[in-house]
């Protein structure tokens, strides 16, 4: 890093960027089954607190087809400023975090209920069971039927 800043080159920004990006999935990855509902947004209140407004509303109503100009009328900006200021500083896009939220709900409700994967998906707010199995499977390697037998034993 000391010879790319004499160097001038703006890689390593870049870098970081995304690892940041990088280490909030694999933290999300390995730490399956271990989250909380809630998923952890209380640093954000002082430090973010326009972005933690819009965390609250998403956490609130997670159910819901948000759409990027819903989430910035929350704050009364701009649907590319809410998206450039929510990836900046969280690391994610807004709808990112979003699905990662869902699937944290979704990982209860497999492991505490027996209800369908389906209900289980719409009820998480995924628009259908394929787009959820997909990025589940994505994100963790393997389907939510296979995380649910795995958490039962």
């Amino acid at each position: 890093m000391l010879m790319e800043k004499e160097s001038g080159n703006g890689s390593s920004k870049i870098f970081l960027e995304h690892s940041f990006s990088q280490l909030s999935l694999l933290l999300a990855k390995t730490a399956i089954g271990t989250h909380t509902p809630a998923m952890v947004t209380d640093p954000f209140r002082t430090v973010q607190p326009a972005l933690f407004q819009v965390m609250v509303a998403l956490k609130d109503d997670y159910q819901h087809a948000w759409t990027l100009d819903e989430m910035a009328a929350i704050l009364d900006i701009s649907k590319f400023q809410l998206a450039h200021l929510f990836k900046e500083k969280i690391g994610v896009s807004p709808y990112s975090w979003l699905q990662l939220y869902r699937l944290v709900r979704a990982q209860k409700l497999l492991m505490q209920t027996n209800r369908t994967i389906t209900d289980i998906a719409y009820d998480c707010g995924f628009s259908s069971i394929g787009s959820f199995n997909q990025l589940f499977k994505r994100l963790y390697g393997f389907s939510p039927r296979i995380f649910r037998q795995e958490s039962s034993k």
